[in-house]
């Protein structure tokens, strides 16, 4: 069987679809599709459509992270600051649970800018 050509793919695509945008929200597209290898704006649209990433985040579990993490930050700093008044022999090992901390919270302001706003 052979496959169709691009010519005859594109005839099939009949069907135009009309959006209202900004300004502003074109020349993000434009921007966009410029970085972009895409043969064609409408590709381009097509493929932030069907490959595009969209997020639903729940906020009162997004709260919740960041209420157990807030409460893991507190307990290793007031652990450190028990075992740190005597001995220094675990500086290194808390700056590596801070490093790892500050990564998850990095995470999750990743995350809530993904966020749609409301």
């Amino acid at each position: 069987m052979r496959r169709k050509t691009n010519k005859q793919q594109k005839n099939k695509r009949d069907i135009f679809l009309k959006i209202r945008i900004t300004e502003e929200e074109l020349e993000a597209f434009q921007r966009k599709y410029k970085n972009s290898r895409c043969k064609s704006f409408s590709d381009f649209v097509r493929r932030c459509v069907f490959d595009g990433l969209i997020l639903l985040i729940d906020k009162e579990k997004m709260q919740g992270l960041y209420s157990m993490l807030n409460s893991i930050n507190n307990n290793v700093n007031q652990i450190k600051v028990r075992v740190t008044k005597n001995d220094d022999a675990y500086a290194d090992d808390f700056k590596e649970i801070e490093k790892r901390i500050l990564e998850i919270w990095r995470i999750l302001f990743f995350f809530q800018k993904l966020a749609p706003r409301e």
